[in-house]
């Protein structure tokens, strides 16, 4: 069963905040980007690198087929195995050594729900201490239905809804996108794979990111694959990474000690200050 525990938002409301740097590196792969404001063929751009680089069938084009299986999620120790076909976040709040899993041919797919508020459409989120990690072996797309306010006559779209997310408060986080995955974000501040280790009072631990498969992010500040942690951060991509969207960096490490980048996949991204790769180191401990 799916478990979807409401939180305290204002305890991690600032998270990725801290997702701000002006670092910018790149280690070998193919980087590519490209100035101005993000187009609305987005997607397409995302569609388009899932046929070239062979990766599985995105979850829009899986979803809504009428045969997939309703999704369940079983706990076996510290590993939970989620199959089928879901059209809500699976979220796992205040855990301990836990890994939660979207198993190969699966989908979650949260763009016709309507968020209560940030987090809510996130297709995996896992908030815990000590071993915290979210796998992807399946497909994933995330959004949001949005708001109408007929008052202001705007339309309210929550945020944070990312591919996969693992928050560590005390211990280490790993988020991993396999080579049959694909992650496909469609709100602002919402990025495709993140790992972010100590967000407490104290931070602790180590935070990792690695990607093989396909990461696309359409929506301003909306990161392909971001580390964060206050010791070691590790960033791994052999795969492909789009975003299209302003300040939607492709990946984003950021530590107070180390940061390893390693790409050597493809990053494509479009929008101002969307850099392929960028890394914060800060050394004021």
């Amino acid at each position: 069963m799916t478990k979807r525990a409401r939180r305290n938002t204002a305890k991690t409301a600032n998270i990725d905040n801290r997702l701000i740097g002006s670092a910018y590196s790149y280690y070998g792969g193919v980087v590519r980007t490209s100035g101005g404001a993000p187009t609305p063929r987005g997607l397409r751009r995302v569609f388009a690198a899932a046929l070239l680089s062979g990766a599985s069938v995105l979850a829009v084009g899986l979803a809504g087929t009428g045969n997939a299986k309703a999704g369940s999620c079983a706990e076996i120790g510290t590993i939970v195995i989620c199959t089928g076909s879901f059209e809500e976040s699976v979220q796992y709040t205040g855990v301990e050594d836990l890994t939660v899993t979207l198993g190969a041919g699966s989908v979650i797919d949260t763009t016709d729900d309507t968020s209560e508020s940030d987090f809510d459409n996130a297709g995996i989120l896992v908030i815990g201490e000590d071993e915290i990690s979210a796998v992807n072996n399946g497909s994933i797309l995330t959004g949001d239905t949005g708001v109408f306010d007929e008052g202001d006559g705007w339309l309210y779209n929550g945020v944070r809804h990312h591919g996969i997310a693992a928050y560590s408060n005390e211990g280490d986080a790993a988020v991993q996108n396999s080579a049959q995955g694909t992650i496909v974000t469609t709100s602002e501040n919402s990025h495709g794979a993140i790992a972010l280790s100590g967000f407490g009072e104290y931070w602790s631990g180590d935070a990792s990111a690695v990607n093989h498969g396909l990461i696309g992010t359409e929506g301003n500040d909306s990161y392909g694959l971001a580390a964060v942690s206050k010791y070691e951060a590790s960033v791994t991509n052999t795969g492909t990474i789009v975003t299209d969207g302003e300040g939607s960096y492709g990946i984003f490490a950021r530590s107070d000690y180390d940061v390893t980048v390693s790409n050597s996949g493809s990053v494509e991204t479009y929008g101002d200050e969307a850099h392929g790769i960028r890394v914060e180191v800060d050394d004021e401990h």
